[in-house]
């Protein structure tokens, strides 16, 4: 090679080592913004330290010692380290890595650990001036949730995605939780038989989501694109002889007012209610009211333990057939 070509080389590589050096920097300075936005509502993130990575064909920044309190300082989120990284022809596809360890999770007086073989959040932003989000996803291996008395649940893997469609403003999500089991503090406060699967048949959701306007840099706190339209193909919660299937296809007008129709499958309803009450979450004291509500619906769709109901919404008020059920909930993205 002549003296020529070398200078080019060496002037290539000045020029790589030129734009990593700054696209590191503003990748940092991206992850202080992050860590600094929450403070106007009273959320804090702090950090302990912020380090460069040394990869020339990757930007990166490694944080340790992540902590994140609430308003009222009552809830903590305590992640030992994080690497966000981005490849470095197009720091628009930015991944956030967590290796497998402990996250800390403190709520008022309770504290649990989220265990995991490492965890995945990334995101594909589209090169325009808006950076329009075409696709995410969350991924975690084999979380475990855990108190001081024992398991509460685990999963072999937690996955949840987002894809743009052909309309910009409408995205497909999916929601997995492979292979969840209750643990046995779940167990026990359920008064579940030793027979009873260990691990749920399914916990899933898939859809579709359309919003006023694409997700993208703007969409912060007070800006965010709200819905205009929700389908839900199916959400199942699948265990043992227990289970619950949804559907829905609603318009979400101002306010978040939903219009349209939902769909909701029960199997053994009445076990589900046994469950609920044994865990705490049902009092003897409701049980009946809800009780006979769901007697009336199971009738309608022909009684036994199945319950299937055809549910209205005009306006956000829910019917069955001829019968008022009450207000629909209001989906307004916060």
């Amino acid at each position: 090679m002549g003296r020529g070509g070398v200078k080019i080389l060496l002037l290539l590589s000045f020029v790589w080592i030129g734009w990593w050096a700054i696209a590191t920097t503003g990748l940092q300075k991206g992850v202080i913004t992050w860590r600094d936005a929450p403070r106007a509502s009273g959320v804090q993130i702090t950090t302990q330290q912020m380090t460069r990575g040394k990869n020339p064909l990757r930007l990166a920044t490694e944080v340790q010692g992540i902590t994140i309190t609430s308003a009222d300082g009552e809830n903590r989120v305590d992640v030992p380290d994080a690497t966000v990284s981005a490849p470095i022809y197009w720091p628009g596809h930015p991944r956030v890595r967590l290796p497998a360890g402990e996250i800390g999770i403190t709520s008022y007086n309770s504290t649990m650990i989220l265990s995991h073989e490492g965890a995945e959040a990334a995101l594909r932003l589209r090169p325009n001036t808006g950076l329009t989000l075409e696709s995410s996803r969350i991924v975690m291996a084999t979380p475990r949730l855990d108190v001081v008395e024992g398991r509460i649940a685990s999963a072999q893997a937690v996955q949840a995605f987002l894809l743009q469609l052909e309309s910009p403003a409408q995205y497909q999500f999916d929601f997995n939780a492979a292979d969840l089991a209750a643990g046995i503090v779940l167990r026990q406060a359920m008064r579940l038989p030793n027979a009873w699967p260990v691990m749920f048949e399914h916990f899933d959701a898939t859809g579709a989501i359309t919003l006023d306007r694409p997700l993208d840099r703007s969409a912060r706190a007070g800006n965010r694109p709200q819905p205009t339209a929700l389908r839900i193909d199916t959400a199942r919660a699948i265990w043992g002889d227990i289970g619950v299937t949804f559907a829905a296809d609603v318009t979400v007008a101002a306010g978040g007012i939903l219009t349209g129709t939902a769909s909701l499958r029960a199997e053994n309803w009445q076990r589900m209610l046994d469950l609920a009450q044994n865990a705490g979450t049902l009092t003897t004291e409701i049980r009946p009211q809800i009780e006979s509500v769901l007697t009336l619906l199971a009738g309608a769709s022909g009684g036994g333990n199945s319950l299937d109901a055809q549910i209205t919404i005009t306006d956000g008020q829910m019917r069955l057939g001829f019968f008022p059920l009450g207000p629909a909930p209001r989906l307004v993205i916060p």
